[in-house]
């Protein structure tokens, strides 16, 4: 248990840290990404798309941590110990 309790959290600290760390540099380098990606497009369509860029950008760690905790649980599911009624103790 013991194991799998510090196993979850290495889980969820390193998809939060590695969310954040690809957040940032997508937010950083936003303009150049978008124009490598749609080349020379006319002011109110990058505008939009920086825009959009920018809201995605922000959802990445909430994503991420997400994805990490539906795959703590599943794992435990799997586990004798999760069918006991015990949970995931932090």
């Amino acid at each position: 248990q013991e194991g799998a309790d510090h196993a979850a959290r290495q889980v969820l600290l390193c998809a939060a840290a590695l969310s954040l760390v690809v957040m940032g540099l997508c937010l950083g380098l936003r303009k150049p990404l978008l124009k490598l990606i749609f080349g020379s497009v006319e002011a109110d369509v990058m505008a939009a798309a920086e825009t959009y860029f920018l809201i995605t950008a922000f959802s990445y760690p909430a994503l991420a941590v997400f994805n990490a905790v539906s795959a703590i649980y599943r794992s435990a599911i799997l586990t004798p110990c999760f069918h006991h009624g015990e949970v995931l103790k932090w």
